[in-house]
């Protein structure tokens, strides 16, 4: 068995509600040409009793082609078997601009009581490419992210 790893919790973070929550990075998702989706959560995360917990997926976006292109950012969570209220979101580049774009899609987890929790989720990352005169002939090129974290209150 792997030893838990502790959720952090920074005195500062711009990406977080509450700033004394502790809050798990599960992914980060970098386009350029491609997208890149990498898992960062480990496999087992020790999480103070009573507090919630803030998973979150980090995306950026770096990109300047001659087409319209759409981003979209989806998590799902379920936790101990039930399934939680999705988080997305969205980007669509403009006409003629470097795309230079950073978010996060998070969701905040209830209160864990004490004993094993299992976190199953799923991160799925949506790029639609297609030129900007032709409404019609989009392209697009899908990533998914699943596992499971056992978490430890």
């Amino acid at each position: 068995m792997q030893t838990p790893m502790r959720a952090r919790v920074h005195p500062v973070d711009l990406f977080l509600e509450d700033p004394t929550e502790p809050h798990l990075v599960l992914a980060a998702v970098n386009v350029e040409d491609t997208i890149l989706l990498r898992r960062r959560a480990p496999a087992a995360v020790d999480v103070p009793a009573g507090l919630g917990l803030e998973v979150q997926v980090l995306f950026r976006i770096e990109e300047s082609s001659r087409q319209r292109e759409h981003w979209s950012f989806l998590l799902e969570l379920w936790l101990d078997g039930d399934p939680l209220p999705p988080a997305f979101a969205g980007w669509s580049d403009r006409w003629g601009l470097f795309d230079d774009r950073q978010g996060v899609v998070a969701r905040r987890l209830p209160a864990l009581g004490g004993g094993v929790h299992e976190l199953v989720f799923r991160v799925r990352v949506d790029h639609e490419r297609q030129p900007w005169g032709n409404p019609g002939g989009a392209a697009t090129t899908t990533r998914e992210l699943q596992g499971t974290i056992d978490l430890h209150a």
